[in-house]
């Protein structure tokens, strides 16, 4: 997907350093994943890095280190590529609810890859498909989370 090579930094200098999030609705494919059973253990602890970059000079701001223009953007796909993505046809797509639920439930601390996490783990464990087609019926999806941040990107939930 070259989506996000549209809002580069060297093509839209005034993007540097900011957040850039894309997310994307939509099967990409028609493979579907029938699940393994696994023993989930809730003992992993996700670790956060903040990066703080400091700017200094006389009049104009100057940074003191020079970042990829590949950095900053966080890219969330409902599915992997060749794969299948599901809806309900009550509440719609999987990914966009549980993004906007977990969004909801967030608190003024959480990062967005935090909470991407988050949407990836309920995704995973919490839902399954109910079709008549035996082909796509009792099968799983995983959400797609690509980071290329150097800092946590906090979310004003108000």
């Amino acid at each position: 997907m070259t989506l996000w090579r549209n809002y580069l930094q060297k093509k839209i200098p005034s993007l540097a350093g900011k957040p850039k999030v894309i997310f994307v609705q939509g099967c990409q494919g028609s493979k579907t994943d029938k699940g393994i059973l696994i023993k989930y253990e809730m003992s992993r602890t996700l670790m956060g890095m903040n990066i703080s970059g400091q700017v200094h000079g006389h009049g104009s701001a100057v940074p003191i280190h020079k970042i990829s223009t590949h950095a900053d953007f966080l890219l969330a796909k409902s599915s992997y590529h060749g794969y299948y993505s599901y809806r309900s046809n009550t509440s719609g797509s999987w990914f966009i609810q549980t993004v906007c639920d977990e969004i909801c439930r967030a608190s003024p601390m959480d990062d967005l890859l935090s909470i991407m996490t988050k949407v990836i783990r309920n995704i995973s464990l919490n839902y399954t498909s109910h079709h008549e087609d035996p082909d796509i019926d009792q099968c799983k999806t995983n959400s797609n989370v690509r980071g290329y941040t150097s800092q946590k990107d906090l979310l004003e939930v108000t």
